[in-house]
């Protein structure tokens, strides 16, 4: 690159740079470090060792507690822990109610009311009136699905079969795929043929 001749005792020549092309604070022409920051601290694209840009966000435009640049995380929540519609990971918004309109209250009367169903099915199972206790066994699980669906999906996604209701919970993941086939499979039993 340069002629050894042209280096004082230091190694350094008339313009202030080594023979590798740095000056004496450790700078290329361009002004950055051996590294490849400059004196800053960041690189030719604007990020920083730890690899975030000037205004605190990385490549991929995530900042140090891992909010994007609109303020959501990952999972689409924002530091005060709602999402863009205003419901926080509980599924409730500010007035404790779901996506539904639906309080937390609403749902223990209706899980009380599925209970009070299963538990005559049970006697029924119990008195050998199977045809009666299958019918309200599928009472039981129709009410069950909707409420899912309305707690995470508001009640615009509530379908009039229960088949197309459980296809709901499937398509938007409501619910665990294994819990999904055994749902289908009780619906099946709980068929009037």
């Amino acid at each position: 690159m340069y002629n050894n001749l042209l280096y004082d005792k230091d190694g350094y020549n008339k313009h202030g740079f080594d023979k590798d092309g740095y000056d004496r604070d450790g700078y290329d022409r361009d002004g950055y470090d051996r590294k490849g920051f400059n004196k800053d601290g960041f690189d030719c694209e604007g990020y920083d060792h730890e690899g975030f840009d000037k205004s605190g966000f990385n490549r991929f435009g995530v900042d140090r507690e891992g909010y994007n640049r609109n303020g959501f995380d990952s999972d689409g929540y924002n530091r005060s822990g709602k999402d863009r519609q205003g419901y926080y990971k509980s599924g409730y918004n500010s007035e404790g109610l779901d996506r539904g309109g639906k309080s937390f209250d609403y749902y223990n009367e209706e899980l009380q009311k599925i209970k009070d169903i299963l538990k005559k099915a049970h006697g029924q199972m119990k008195s050998g009136e199977f045809g009666y206790a299958l019918h309200d066994i599928r009472i039981g699980l129709e009410k069950g699905v909707k409420c899912i669906i309305i707690r995470w999906r508001g009640d615009s996604d509530i379908k009039e079969k229960l088949d197309d209701n459980i296809t709901v919970c499937k398509n938007y993941t409501l619910l665990p795929r294994d819990f999904i086939e055994e749902l289908y499979d009780a619906k099946n039993h709980c068929n009037p043929l």
